[in-house]
């Protein structure tokens, strides 16, 4: 039935009670079969039946099972989904009632639900396990074009409303969905258990998770673990100068207010003469500084203009002092 190891253990226990637990393990999985199939036939049956309408406030079967079962909303679509596509796969089910097949190989058999003879599928699914016939049941849907058709109609978009918020629309395969809803659920499931106080009510008590919120919290995680450069930033302005600008000698003149303004001309002003910060500058910048004029410059203490105009002439220079730059 097995194949043995001869590797010894310490810590191993005697094989017969390593066989013996073994075989209670399979019985036990093979009655969960049994049990995960009748409870696929009753949510056929009461989907079938629209049973869910007669509850206040369910808008659908999948709901009423998040509600009542207490499945994950992902969870309860996809019981769902397999449940209706076993009322039309009698075999399969009647397999899947057996404890033969489980839960985990009734799923990969519901999705080529009439598009592959049942009998050839339940044999196929005696034959491998459950990432095997995964795999297969993969493969097949990739060569029949239905599921290069799905790739197909994925979409991705988003725009801005009149009101000024953005309206997200995505389209993924089923598989993708899955992954997405499930991380975005992990990450509400998480406000709750590390609610923020900003987020509660006057009367102490939080409120529910936001899965918006929680979508961004996802998208937060995967930036925050990748390697980031500074175009990477939404909140970094970055000011591009051209060499050029900073290098070429400008001229202060004031202006009605009283601050300075620099044009190009022939001579320069050093960053010592740059006393006074502007607060007209765009959001998230730094303060440029405004010079003072040329004439208060030249007089301050400690200038560029007023120490040049001190310092004394080379020997033999047929230039006077004022006119060194």
């Amino acid at each position: 039935m097995w194949e043995w190891s001869e590797a010894l253990d310490a810590d191993r226990m005697p094989r017969a009670a390593a066989e013996g637990i073994g075989v209670g393990i399979q019985s036990a999985a093979t009655a969960q079969a049994q049990c995960d199939a009748r409870l696929l036939e009753l949510i056929g049956e009461f989907d079938a039946g629209a049973g869910w309408g007669w509850f206040e406030g369910i808008t659908s079967c999948a709901h009423w099972l998040a509600w009542a079962c207490s499945m994950s909303a992902g969870t309860a679509r996809e019981h769902l989904r397999v449940a209706r596509a076993l009322r039309s796969m009698p075999v399969v089910a009647a397999r899947f009632a057996d404890g033969v097949f489980t839960y985990s190989k009734v799923r990969e058999l519901t999705r080529l639900a009439g598009r592959v003879d049942e009998e050839q599928l339940c044999e196929l699914a005696s034959l491998q396990t459950a990432s095997q016939l995964a795999r297969t049941v993969r493969s097949y849907r990739a060569q029949d074009g239905s599921h290069l058709a799905q790739l197909a109609r994925r979409r991705l978009s988003w725009r801005e409303t009149d009101d000024g918020m953005v309206r997200l629309s995505v389209t993924l395969l089923p598989e993708e969905a899955a992954m997405v809803r499930g991380a975005v659920e992990a990450a509400s499931d998480r406000q709750l258990d590390e609610p923020d106080e900003s987020e509660q009510s006057d009367d102490g008590s939080h409120h529910f998770a936001d899965p918006v919120l929680a979508l961004c919290d996802v998208a937060r995680g995967y930036l925050d673990t990748v390697p980031r450069t500074s175009t990477d930033d939404p909140h970094l302005v970055v000011v591009h100068v051209s060499a050029e600008l900073l290098t070429v000698p400008h001229e202060v003149a004031a202006d009605e207010t009283g601050r300075g303004t620099a044009t190009t001309t022939g001579s320069g002003i050093g960053v010592e003469d740059v006393t006074e910060i502007s607060d007209d500058v765009p959001a998230g910048t730094s303060p440029a500084p405004v010079a003072q004029p040329a004439a208060a410059a030249a007089d301050r203490p400690g200038s560029n203009a007023a120490d040049r105009s001190r310092r004394p002439a080379p020997p033999d220079s047929p230039v006077t002092p004022t006119s060194w730059g």
